[in-house]
């Protein structure tokens, strides 16, 4: 029997909601790092939600698809973009051969074990081709701890309010956030922090090879200030020229500052 889809009730106003993201930002990263890759290569959204990466890729001629737990955001997905869609766990990848994975917005966040995050990294490292790219992305504990912890707030979406509402466990490195209209439960979802240092274990147990730790804001090496790090892997052994690896990554630098 299939779980309820716990994004039912928000995926109709998702977009909406994260108006103010900068997908156009996430695009441009991916962009150059596609560089790397063969002409025809092949890229999957993980996690793709309403499907905002996918229109910007497949706009761009990409032979892009993407997958996610919720149908109902698949289903908003299917307006904006062309790209094939499936509902998919990040933990059993059914693909492969793929030469580049984004997973993207905190997603790998939802994973709330490091054994859940080391299938997700299974999972991914065996969907790409050797010489593959792997971008993802994940919010830091100083984000979830004094940004968004035991916080509350109220936010315009239409013509009704939304009331945010988010509680931080520091014992397990969890926040909790619930959002609620008219005094109903909306959504409701818990993320979870990990050190650097526990996701680049996990990657090297589940065969892939670090290129880059940054953070997303800067591309310059993570401080204590960084509230999203980007991570960036290939499948060990690397395939990938490391020289030109540095120069994306220089001109990514370049171009976000």
């Amino acid at each position: 029997m299939a779980e309820p889809d716990r994004f039912d009730r928000l995926a109709s106003v998702y977009d909406a909601l994260m108006v103010h993201v900068d997908y156009g930002r996430w695009f441009a990263i991916c962009h150059e790092l596609s560089a790397l890759l063969p002409p025809g290569f092949t890229h999957l959204d993980a996690a793709c939600g309403t499907g905002a990466l996918l229109e910007r890729t497949r706009n761009a001629g990409w032979i892009s698809f993407g997958f996610d737990l919720s149908p109902a955001m698949l289903r908003n997905a299917a307006t904006r973009t062309a790209a094939p869609l499936f509902v998919g766990n990040l933990e059993a990848i059914p693909v492969r051969a793929v030469d580049f994975i984004t997973c993207l917005f905190d997603s790998m966040n939802f994973l709330l074990s490091t054994e859940a995050v080391r299938r997700a990294l299974q999972a991914m490292a065996a969907a790409l081709k050797p010489g593959g790219l792997l971008y993802f992305d994940m919010v830091t504990e100083l984000l979830m701890a004094e940004v968004f912890g035991n916080q509350s707030w109220v936010e315009p979406v239409g013509d009704f309010m939304l009331t945010w509402e988010s509680r931080w466990f520091p014992e397990s490195a969890s926040c909790l956030t619930r959002l609620t209209r008219d005094g109903a439960v909306v959504f409701e979802c818990e993320e979870k922090a990990y050190a650097t240092n526990v996701i680049l274990e996990l990657a090297r147990q589940s065969g892939l090879e670090p290129l880059a730790v940054l953070d997303a804001r800067s591309w310059r090496e993570p401080t204590r200030d960084t509230t999203r790090i980007d991570y960036l892997f290939t499948p060990s052994p690397s395939r990938l020229d490391k020289t030109q690896v540095q120069r994306a990554i220089e001109k990514i630098r370049y171009n976000l500052s």
